[in-house]
């Protein structure tokens, strides 16, 4: 459901010199709703709502770090949330 939620915003940085590459990214998302939630009436259609379902507001910090140590060997990290 696109355009609902008041505030969302995303931040990303990248760094890439010779052997050491990085990327930061910082996200934001407030309330938004996930799906509208509504009782089957069988008979009757739909009957009303059932309590909707909502992604609570949330900051989000992903990181990403490679170095080539040598031209055949490369060391990686990555941080998420999950």
């Amino acid at each position: 459901m696109l355009r609902q939620a008041p505030n969302n915003w995303n931040f990303d940085t990248t760094y890439d010199k010779g052997p050491i590459s990085a990327r930061l990214g910082l996200t934001h998302n407030d309330r938004s709703i996930f799906f509208y939630n509504f009782q089957d009436g069988a008979d009757l259609g739909i009957k009303g709502p059932n309590g909707d379902v909502y992604y609570y507001p949330h900051t989000q910090v992903d990181a990403q770090g490679e170095l080539t140590a040598f031209p055949m060997v490369m060391v990686f990290t990555s941080s998420s949330p999950c």
